[in-house]
């Protein structure tokens, strides 16, 4: 798997319009293991586990954004933020 460049990213996303989260994330990953994922030309994302699809989209954003992830909700009772 290979980090995305700007504009392929870009295409990636319009590809993934209107398309449910499952897809739009296949948009991502077909782009970014082309030709394969982890070199083995008979695979294909849409074939991958869950857990196997997440991993390659948390590395593809890893390498696109940086390690570090920023998280922070409101509780929705108290109001209190929470990491």
């Amino acid at each position: 798997m290979r980090a995305l460049s700007a504009s392929e990213l870009l295409d990636a996303w319009e590809r993934g319009l209107g398309e449910p989260p499952a897809r739009r994330s296949l948009a991502l990953l077909s782009t970014a293991c082309s030709p394969a994922v982890d070199d083995d030309p008979a695979q294909d994302p849409s074939m991958l586990s869950i857990g196997q699809r997440d991993a390659l989209l948390l590395s593809l954003r890893e390498a696109a954004f940086g390690p570090q992830v920023v998280a922070v909700a409101a509780c929705s009772e108290c109001g209190e933020r929470l990491e």
